[in-house]
């Protein structure tokens, strides 16, 4: 657990030295105020948020070779994989905690007539959204390494999006705001089904990145 902590806070400081955590920021921030209206592209945008950061980690990684020194080190190779997978985690859960202190503010002060804030259905929504999308891109990562796998991020990210879309496609039509229509519908029992859906996923993805991590050959990148 400890080396999973450690390379966890290595990915982080990465972020904070090159400031790409902005963006993360903004997105955020944006994810806040489409909440009340539009509340799928709420969620798309939060993965969005985690995407830029994990692509920016991998294209870093790719540049200078960092698997290799990751090989003389005494980490193993499945304990690598499950770092990136828990990351995933820790990032998804910083960028609500950002969206979710935004929306509350603007609530509070009146700005942007953001007028809901987060709700615990549309968390998960995040959650469960987050790890199928990272669920779908990590196997393809791990199999064929940055540069193959750029179009696998693509086609994660249109079908998260497009079951999002989906979702909300399904909303009823009520004279209460799109955030409040998504979040009842979201209520248990779908809400409990489709977190054990999505838990299941990803730990079978963690897996399959295992098993194909543990047999990859490592090369120099150009």
């Amino acid at each position: 657990m400890s080396k999973i902590i450690h390379l966890i806070r290595r990915e982080l400081l990465l972020q904070k030295r090159q400031r790409s955590a902005f963006i993360a920021v903004l997105l955020g921030a944006a994810s806040a105020v489409m909440l009340p209206n539009s509340p799928t592209f709420a969620v798309a945008t939060v993965i969005m948020a985690v995407y830029f950061m994990t692509v920016y980690t991998n294209a870093f990684d790719f540049k200078y070779n960092a698997e290799l020194g990751y090989r003389s080190l005494p980490v193993s190779r499945s304990t690598f994989v499950i770092s990136r997978y828990v990351t995933v985690l820790v990032i998804t859960g910083a960028v609500l905690a950002v969206s979710a202190a935004v929306s509350f503010v603007f609530k509070q002060t009146g700005w942007l007539d953001v007028s809901y804030t987060w709700t615990w259905p549309l968390l998960c929504l995040s959650i469960g959204s987050s790890m199928v999308y990272f669920a779908l891109f990590f196997p393809l990562y791990f199999q064929l390494g940055y540069m193959k796998s750029r179009w696998a991020n693509y086609i994660a990210m249109l079908t998260v999006y497009g079951l999002l879309g989906t979702l909300q496609g399904y909303l009823p039509t009520a004279d209460k705001p799109a955030v409040v229509v998504m979040s009842e519908l979201l209520k248990s029992p779908v809400l409990i089904v489709g977190l054990l859906g999505g838990l299941v996923v990803f730990g079978l993805s963690i897996a399959l990145s295992v098993k194909i991590y543990s047999r990859k050959e490592v090369t120099i990148s150009n």
